[in-house]
């Protein structure tokens, strides 16, 4: 499982859903792109999902429990299970569309229908429409608030993603009469490793806090200073830091900027860098010898 994958992932646990979801994802703004998520919504996410969807409506959740522990009581596991399903779309694309959420309805308990069923209602005959109705809108509830968790995960999506850069830009660079010296951010596409491998030599504690810390800013980048001759465009000096976690709004880069800067001047000024320099020059510099037949 990749980080961002391992980001989706966590997410959908705390918006209440089982942590074994398939999670699909296409992020690079063409047509179908998104994220969807499938798999099976046992009876013990029920009442979580009732909260994340009704807050605050204490009463209601009362009401919704009791519900669901009569169903649970008189329906077998199969009979009432909830699934979001791949629709004929899902295996081409991925995203809020492609999902289809099975579950069943009202009418399709036995707990509503069965006569022995209805000796152990706790509620009055003429309220039985009322139970009916707050199963059938939690289901209806719950297939917008699944596709509407696609949509928030899809757009954080492009935002992990577009937190490194896409291609290899010059973030910063100055001239002296001979040398031009440019610092560089490189992609790091940080959010395709695998997220155990990755989270092992990363600052960050997990992949939550990691994403997290994107969205709310940072960036990520490898980055690198050079020193270049002005008139040939060799590289006279270099100094490299991988995966760099700065602010964007940063723009010494945590003071790398400065230090790679730093080193890749000394780097230029030792004696490798001069010999190389010198060799280098000397090479573009060497005449063409033409050999003529006798």
């Amino acid at each position: 499982m990749n980080v961002l994958t391992a980001y989706f992932n966590t997410q959908l646990v705390k918006a209440g859903f089982p942590n074994d979801f398939e999670i699909n994802w296409s992020l690079g703004y063409c047509q179908g792109d998104g994220m969807a998520f499938y798999g099976d919504i046992g009876h013990t996410c029920w009442l979580g999902l009732f909260q994340r969807i009704y807050p605050n409506q204490k009463r209601k959740y009362r009401k919704f429990e009791r519900l669901t522990k009569s169903l649970i009581e008189w329906q077998n596991y199969w009979d009432c299970l909830i699934s979001i399903e791949r629709n004929h779309f899902g295996y081409r694309y991925s995203h809020f569309n492609t999902m289809n959420l099975n579950a069943p309805s009202a009418d399709d308990f036995y707990f509503f229908n069965d006569e022995q069923a209805k000796k152990e209602w706790y509620f009055p005959a003429n309220k039985v429409g009322e139970y009916q109705t707050l199963w059938d809108e939690f289901v209806s509830d719950l297939d917008e608030y699944i596709r509407d968790l696609s949509k928030q995960l899809e757009q954080e999506g492009y935002r992990i993603i577009e937190a490194t850069p896409y291609q290899t830009e010059v973030a910063y660079q100055f001239e002296t009469q001979h040398y031009r010296i440019e610092f560089v951010t490189d992609p790091h596409e940080f959010y395709a490793n695998h997220f155990e491998t990755y989270m092992y030599d990363c600052d960050f504690e997990d992949v939550e806090s990691l994403c997290k810390a994107i969205l709310n800013g940072t960036r990520i980048a490898n980055v690198y200073a050079q020193v270049l001759d002005k008139t040939t465009g060799i590289a006279l000096g270099e100094d490299y830091f991988g995966y760099l976690a700065y602010d964007k709004e940063d723009r010494t880069f945590g003071g790398y900027r400065y230090i790679l800067i730093r080193e890749a001047i000394k780097a230029a000024r030792s004696k490798d860098g001069l010999i190389s320099r010198q060799v280098q020059l000397m090479q573009k510099n060497l005449p063409h010898i033409h050999l003529t037949a006798n």
